[in-house]
């Protein structure tokens, strides 16, 4: 796999979607709007990205904020590093 040379950018929230499709027409940004694409196809298209920035709004941490958020509206339980993406949890040391 080739390594990726691009900055990636992540827009989150809300008109996330919309403000990423707008900056697909700026030179030297590739931008995707997740839409109905999964994670792993975002990540996919990202990387064979030769632009030198590459934005897209699919938050990697949107689980996590969920279960927070879940958590302080009393309607869910204290998230554990189980949420975490590998990364995290590798630096947690519970991974």
């Amino acid at each position: 796999m080739r390594r990726l040379s691009s900055t990636v950018v992540v827009v989150a929230g809300d008109g996330a979607a919309e403000l990423v499709a707008g900056l697909d027409r700026l030179h030297n940004v590739r931008a995707i709007p997740r839409g109905e694409l999964r994670p792993a196809e975002v990540t996919e298209i990202a990387g064979r990205s030769a632009a030198t920035y590459v934005v897209h709004d699919a938050d990697p941490l949107a689980d996590v904020a969920a279960a927070w958020t879940a958590f302080f509206d009393g309607t869910g339980v204290v998230p554990d590093r189980a949420g975490l993406p590998a990364p995290l949890t590798d630096l947690a040391g519970t991974g």
